[in-house]
C-alpha cells in the first residue's frame, strides 16, 4: 500500500476472543493496541506508513491521553508502531521481526514453570504435523531416497518444511529454531546431533512408511532435546546475549524475572510500587514502566491501584506472542490458505496432546454452557478447556496467531452449509475424546472441524 494511502475499513474481529483472553481481562489500552494492529494487518500497511497524528488516533479509538500513551507503549514494545515527533509526525507503522517474538518468547519461557518443556513439545507437534502433511498429501509425490543438496545443507525441520510446500510451515520452523538457538549454548547446535535419525526420517517419508517415519522422528528428537531438558533455567544468561543496545526496558524485565525465578515461594505477591522497583533495581521511572509493560503484556504482572496497590505477580500468558505473529506473517505476504492449513494441523496436534495428558474426573467435565452464550463463544470456551488439558500455552499461541492472521485478512464467511451449530458439535466431540483420553476420537473430530472450517474460509 502506498505511503499515507487511506486503508480499507477492517472487519470487526474480536481480538480478545480469537486470542483467548476474556473481555474483562483486556484493558482499554490493550484493546486499542489490538485494534490498531488489526488495521495494520488488514490494510497491509508498510513500514513508515503514517496512521494519523496522536490527536487523530486518540479521537478514532476514543482514548484519553493516558490510555493512548499506554496503547502506544504496547505497540512500541512489540515493534509494531512508534510515535514520530515533529511536524508531519504521528503514529507510524514499524516493522517487527522474529527478534521481537523471540524476545517475548524468551521472557515467557523463563518465567513459565515448564517453559523449556513447552518449547520442546511445541516443536515435536510442529514436526509431527509436517510429517503427517507430507505423508497424507497426494500432491506431494514420493521422492528418491537420495537427499537433495539443499536438504543436506539445512536442518531436518527446515527440510521437512520445504517438502510441505507451505511457506507458513517454513516461517514457524524458523521461529522455533531461533528460540531454540537462543536457549542453547553454541556447542548444542542441532545440525551436529542425530544425523542418522534425521536421514532415517526422510527416507521413511520417501517410502510413505507412516509408522517408521514417526518412530524415526522420536529418535531424532530425543538427543536434540536432552541438553535443554537437563539444564536448569538461567535467566541471567539471556541478558548479555539478547538485550540489544538501547533495550533498557528488556534488560530490567530480565532482572525482575530473575528475582521471580529465584524466589518462586513469593509468587502471587506484590513486587512493590513502580518507585520501589526503581529503587531496588536502580532504574528511573521510564525504564520501570517499559519493563512493567513488557511483563504485563505477557500477564506476568498486573498493576493494582489504591493505597495497597503495586505490581502484582500473575500466571504468565502468551497472548502477546499470538498477537505479534500476524505482523510477521503479513510482512512475508503469506496466504490465508497456507496459514490456516498450519493452524488447523496444529489444532489437531493440540487435541492429540490434550487427550494424552487429560486425567479428568467425571464431576470436573463440562456439563452445560450458559444458554445466553452464542455459538462462537461456546467454541472458544471449549477450545480453552482443550488447550488447558494440553498444558502448552506456547503451542496454543502459534495456532491462535495463525488463526488470528487468517481471520483478519479473510474473515470466515457465514455459510448455510456449515452452520456454527455443527462446528460447535464437533468441538464438543473433540472435548469428549480429550476427556476420555481417546486420542483417536479427539484427532478425528479435530480433523473434521478443520475441514468444515475450511469451507467457511473458502466457500465453493
Amino acid at each position: 500500500m502506498a505511503l499515507n494511502e487511506t486503508p480499507r475499513e477492517p472487519p470487526h474481529i474480536d481480538h480478545a476472543m480469537v486470542a483467548g483472553r476474556t473481555n474483562e481481562s483486556v484493558k482499554l489500552a490493550q484493546r486499542a493496541a489490538m485494534l490498531i494492529q488489526q488495521e495494520i494487518i488488514f490494510g497491509g500497511l508498510e513500514s513508515g506508513h503514517l496512521m494519523g497524528t496522536a490527536a487523530e488516533i486518540r479521537s478514532r479509538f476514543n482514548l484519553g491521553r493516558w490510555a493512548f500513551r499506554e496503547a502506544l507503549a504496547i505497540l512500541e514494545q512489540r515493534g509494531v508502531a512508534r510515535l514520530r515527533p515533529g511536524p508531519g509526525g504521528g503514529v507510524v507503522v514499524a516493522e517487527p521481526d522474529f527478534g521481537n517474538i523471540v524476545e517475548l518468547s524468551l521472557l515467557y519461557i523463563y518465567i513459565a514453570p515448564d517453559g523449556i518443556h513447552e518449547l520442546i513439545e511445541a516443536e515435536a507437534a510442529l514436526l509431527a504435523a509436517m510429517v503427517d502433511k507430507i505423508l497424507a498429501d497426494p500432491s506431494i509425490p514420493p521422492r528418491a531416497r537420495k537427499l537433495s543438496e539443499l536438504e543436506k545443507q539445512v536442518s531436518v525441520p527446515r527440510a521437512l518444511a520445504y517438502r510441505t510446500g507451505n511457506p507458513a510451515f517454513e516461517l514457524i520452523v524458523e521461529y522455533i529454531e531461533l528460540v531454540r538457538e537462543a536457549c542453547s549454548y553454541p556447542e548444542e547446535r542441532r545440525e551436529d546431533r542425530g544425523p542418522d535419525a534425521g536421514r532415517e526420517l526422510l527416507v521413511a517419508i520417501d517410502r510413505r512408511d507412516v509408522a517408521s517415519a514417526h518412530a524415526a522422528l522420536c529418535r531424532f528428537l530425543l538427543p536434540c532435546n536432552r541438553p535443554l531438558l537437563n539444564r536448569p533455567d538461567d535467566v541471567s544468561a539471556l541478558s548479555p546475549r539478547h538485550s540489544g543496545a538501547g533495550k533498557v526496558g528488556y534488560r530490567l524485565a530480565l532482572q525482575m524475572l530473575r528475582t521471580i525465578v529465584e524466589n518462586p515461594q513469593d509468587s502471587e505477591v506484590s513486587l512493590g510500587s513502580e518507585a520501589e522497583i526503581g529503587m531496588r533495581f536502580d532504574a528511573n521511572g521510564e525504564m520501570v514502566r517499559q519493563a512493567v509493560r513488557l511483563l504485563e503484556d505477557l500477564e506476568v504482572v498486573a498493576p493494582q491501584r489504591g493505597r495497597r496497590g503495586g505490581i502484582l505477580l500473575r500466571k504468565p500468558d502468551t497472548v502477546s506472542i499470538s498477537s505479534l505473529l500476524p505482523h510477521v506473517l503479513g510482512r512475508h505476504h503469506l496466504t490465508v490458505s497456507d496459514c490456516y492449513e498450519v493452524a488447523g494441523m496444529l489444532s489437531v496436534e493440540i487435541a492429540r496432546l490434550a487427550a494424552s495428558k487429560a486425567k479428568v474426573r467425571s464431576e470436573d467435565k463440562i456439563q452445560k454452557i450458559p444458554p445466553e452464550v452464542d455459538d462462537a463463544w461456546k467454541m472458544i470456551l471449549i477450545d480453552r478447556r482443550i488447550q488447558g488439558y494440553a498444558q502448552n500455552p506456547l503451542l496454543a499461541s502459534l495456532e491462535r496467531g495463525l488463526l488470528l492472521y487468517s481471520c483478519v485478512i479473510s474473515p470466515p464467511y457465514s455459510s448455510e452449509h456449515v452452520p456454527l451449530e455443527q462446528m460447535f458439535q464437533l468441538s464438543q466431540d473433540i472435548l469428549r475424546g480429550v476427556e476420555s483420553s481417546n486420542r483417536v476420537e479427539a484427532e478425528m473430530a479435530a480433523k473434521k472441524r478443520y475441514a468444515l472450517m475450511l469451507q467457511r474460509f473458502f466457500p465453493r
